[in-house]
């Protein structure tokens, strides 16, 4: 007896039928109405549904993933229709296939899901937006309006004839699109999709029928006459696409819609998984999608990926395992034999507002909300969503993808580092420094200055920031730009809030003057020239370099590190190193500057165990005078900060 998930396979064809059946009514209409937004022909987006459907649910390492045409891909694959024809969108799925058995050999797979939810949700915004005003054409009744490549030349086209326009479409376009958006609303388990297009089909057949209704509806068949269906019809290639220029021009577009298949596909397995409890096998899955996708293109159909909402949908009806998905396929090809002549009376009006219905659902307002609570995330959201519209879709995953890792960069940037000042057995003082990259980076960028100032709000360029650790900070690294003695009293309560008020014990003078700086993260060329700047003016002769918290540096952090130790060692000024641990130690014994430390013995394991190497030879008068006014500037605060409680603050 054959088991599919631990039931037998009886009883689990009893349990997804309806599941299959369900998705397999509502894929029907969605394939035709997407493919058409796509600029493909209803045959197209049929043929890809019960292909890249049938193999996925076969195949597939999501038991719940729903393969087909998609709002996410139409917007690429419509530009790619007008520039380069409709017979370009099969070669557009092999192509995209071929690349995406590239990432499943490479394991690249792991990377797609690296994508910030900012962009994502941009892109999305993108999509919607391009898919709802592609429809008007159809939903002001107009005929034969030219398109064009760009987005924004056919809104503008379709505005130019508005005056064409047809006041029953328009009335048409409402009903539908309001009564499927308010229905769903009321009576979300329907299906209103199918409703719709079978009350539109019932419609566009009476108007077809000569002195039953005045006003002649277009239809599919006006659009793409002689509708009918080959599950076998191999396409040929005009030699033009395969010209060089073309051709790469295609590769490029291949690359995209693999990227963003490839993206959908896994996040939709994601959240399949998060529904039903269980776990998709991401590479199997990824396999099955690459293998889709050629034998769609292979077929004559279009590149397809996983539609959420559908996948959605044949969990809510009941499906329990791939059974629901395989008996969906083998439904969708029976009724798109019988029922594709039908199809031909959907009214283009009654396509519109599906597919505006379509675009609405896309949107993940929830999400938007989440990410408008980061404004520097909203607005590389908004940057993404803008681009993919005025420009192009992936110019504005790209644009979201440099913005987002500008960002990161900025933050990573800071370098937080945790201060101690010790003398002896004594922490005179402890306190955060946040090293922050100056804007200089922005005067090399040849933008105009609105662009600039966008970018700025979007990668969180630091400002001057009064921190709470500030007045400290000032008086170790900047003594020129010392805080007032006001502005470091109100920052006191950072350093310990117990004993705030009360008077210091002066270190124990046999001892120098010791600034640990306890560096955290990795020390790269994104941090490591900031580490360097800070040093430039720094007040205490002693400075131990604590690497115990450093967790990867490479050739920049080297290089800095050791022009850091040189450049204190020209203002006679001591620089010692602490906490190698075998992450690191490897690089840091190659470096130029270690064989020297270690015969001056400024390698160190540790402050506590290694404190006699800070006992003042020469006595207090050896002591610079900007160390000490730092000590005389620490007793005047009045701390007295405990060693053991600060050494929890990082």
């Amino acid at each position: 007896m054959f088991e599919v998930r631990g039931e037998p396979l009886w009883e689990g064809i009893k349990k997804n039928a309806g599941a299959g059946i369900t998705v397999a009514l509502v894929n029907i209409p969605l394939s035709i109405s997407l493919a058409v937004a796509s600029d493909a022909t209803p045959s197209m987006g049929c043929i890809t549904v019960i292909w890249a459907g049938a193999i996925t649910a076969f195949l597939g390492g999501s038991h719940y993933n729903v393969v087909g045409p998609t709002g996410a891909l139409s917007g690429l694959l419509s530009i790619a229709s007008v520039t380069y024809g409709q017979d370009a969108l099969p070669l557009l799925a092999i192509m995209a296939g071929l690349l995406s058995f590239v990432v499943f050999f490479t394991n690249m797979d792991k990377l797609a899901l690296f994508v910030p939810a900012n962009t994502m949700q941009g892109f999305t915004i993108a999509v919607a937006i391009i898919i709802s005003f592609n429809q008007l054409n159809f939903a002001l009744g107009l005929d034969k309006v030219p398109r064009h490549p760009s987005f924004v030349e056919n809104v503008i086209e379709n505005l130019n004839h508005a005056g064409a326009a047809e006041w029953q479409a328009i009335v048409m376009f409402l009903a539908f699109g309001l009564g499927q958006f308010n229905l769903g609303k009321l009576y979300p388990r329907i299906p209103w999709a199918i409703v719709m297009a079978c009350i539109g089909i019932a419609l566009g057949y009476l108007s077809s029928i000569p002195g039953v209704m005045s006003y002649k509806i277009r239809t599919l068949d006006s659009r793409y006459p002689g509708l009918s269906l080959s599950l076998f019809s191999i396409p040929t290639f005009r030699a033009e696409l395969f010209m060089p220029q073309t051709f790469y021009a295609l590769f490029m577009n291949s690359l995209s819609i693999a990227f963003v298949a490839i993206l959908e596909t896994l996040i939709s397995a994601k959240i399949a998984d998060r529904m039903t409890k269980t776990k998709f096998n991401q590479r199997q899955e990824v396999f099955a999608l690459s293998l889709a996708n050629c034998a769609s293109g292979f077929f004559g159909g279009i590149p397809a990926t996983a539609a959420l909402a559908r996948t959605a949908l044949n969990i809510k009806s009941g499906a329990t395992s791939r059974l629901a998905g395989i008996i969906g396929s083998i439904a969708v090809v029976i009724l798109s034999m019988v029922f594709l002549p039908y199809f031909k009376f959907l009214p283009l009006p009654n396509i519109a507002a599906i597919l505006c219905n379509v675009a609405y659902r896309m949107i993940e307002f929830d999400e938007i909300v989440h990410i408008y609570a980061n404004k520097k995330h909203f607005m590389i959201m908004i940057c993404v969503a803008v681009t993919c519209v005025f420009v192009e879709p992936t110019s504005g995953i790209i644009v979201g993808i440099l913005l987002s890792l500008g960002k990161g960069a900025f933050i990573e940037a800071k370098a937080w580092v945790f201060c101690k000042l010790r003398q002896g057995e004594k922490v005179l003082a402890s306190f955060y420094c946040d090293l922050e990259i100056e804007e200089k980076i922005f005067e090399t960028l040849p933008s105009p200055p609105a662009l600039e100032s966008v970018l700025k709000q979007c990668l969180g360029t630091p400002k001057s920031n009064k921190g709470l650790d500030q007045g400290l900070q000032e008086h170790v690294f900047t003594p020129s730009q010392k805080s007032s003695p006001e502005d470091a009293e109100r920052r006191q309560y950072a350093l310990n809030p117990s004993s705030a008020g009360s008077r210091a014990s002066a270190g124990d003078p046999r001892y120098h003057l010791v600034l640990e700086y306890k560096m955290a993260g990795t020390l790269t060329c994104i941090t490591a020239s900031t580490h360097v700047r800070r040093f430039e003016e720094a007040a205490v002769d002693r400075v131990l370099l604590n690497l115990s918290r450093v967790t990867r540096i490479d050739v920049d952090g080297l290089a800095a590190l050791e022009d850091l130790v040189a450049n204190l060692e020209k203002k006679n000024k001591r620089a010692y190193i602490c906490g190698l641990h075998r992450g690191i130690e490897g690089p840091i014994s190659r470096a130029n500057f270690y064989e020297w430390m270690v015969d001056e013995k400024r390698i160190l394991r540790s402050y506590k165990e290694d404190q006699h190497v800070f006992l003042c030879e020469v006595g207090p008068s050896g002591v610079s005078e900007q160390e000490r006014e730092l000590q005389r500037y620490v007793l005047d605060l009045h701390l007295q900060p405990d060693a053991e409680h600060s050494a929890e603050r990082i």
